[in-house]
């Protein structure tokens, strides 16, 4: 079963400013990034165990080809995507927004 999709407003903000800041760096690039957020969703919405838990309430999973991390967490109906940041970003401020 696959789960709907729900991306919750700091996430849409993160992916936001990601393309903004690839596109600035090398046209094109924006757009490849957001893809590969969207592939990555694609699977977790068919598969949502099959990344592991952070804490309690969340898991994650890196983007294969950009270094950002997508937290999320699910019910039996929907998929909720957190946030997506940068993989060098300190653990403790992952969550802190």
């Amino acid at each position: 079963m696959t789960r709907s999709i729900a991306f919750l407003d700091r996430a849409i903000s993160d992916i936001a400013v990601a393309i903004d800041w690839y596109e600035r760096q090398q046209k094109g690039l924006g757009i490849r990034f957001e893809k590969s957020i969207f592939e990555i969703v694609d699977e977790i919405a068919k598969f949502p165990y099959a990344f592991p838990n952070k804490n309690k309430l969340s898991r994650e999973t890196v983007l294969s080809k950009f270094p950002y991390v997508i937290i999320y967490r699910f019910d039996k109906k929907t998929v909720y995507i957190q946030a997506v940041f940068p993989a060098k970003m300190h653990p403790n401020k992952k969550y802190s927004k």
